[in-house]
């Protein structure tokens, strides 16, 4: 089943919905090491930050500035502008997701930086889609 999203990436829709504040629920147990559950809006958004590609994040000279960004975002609204390059933005995002692979929580402890990413790049991409037109 092909999803609003892919709607969108595929030019078959100029809709994207704005992305909402995802809930995450830690599951802890003496059975098992702990690990963190995303709800749907979580998972968009991490579905959505791998539609960026992949590059070298683990490399990348600017993650330090990736991570005071996510700090200097962590208060606000999920809809707040975020100032910074198109492609900053997007490796910032997409670096969040994979560091989550590594790093249990990673992605759950950024919820509020990462939406608001996430929907600064989704008006970018609203803007650009009105201007091809």
């Amino acid at each position: 089943m092909e999803d609003a999203d892919e709607r969108f990436f595929s030019g078959l829709s100029d809709e994207l919905a704005p992305f909402t504040l995802p809930v995450a629920r830690l599951h802890a147990s003496r059975e098992q090491f702990p690990w963190w559950e995303l709800d749907e809006a979580g998972l968009r958004l991490i579905r959505f930050a791998h539609r960026f590609g992949s590059y070298d994040w683990m490399a990348d000279p600017d993650r330090d500035k990736q991570q005071e960004l996510l700090q200097e975002l962590s208060s606000g609204q999920s809809d707040d502008g975020v100032d910074g390059a198109y492609e900053f933005l997007w490796k910032t995002l997409f670096a969040a997701a994979r560091e989550d692979h590594f790093n249990e929580g990673f992605v759950a402890n950024n919820l509020l930086p990462l939406t608001r990413i996430a929907n600064e790049l989704r008006r970018r991409l609203l803007i650009q889609r009105a201007k091809a037109e």
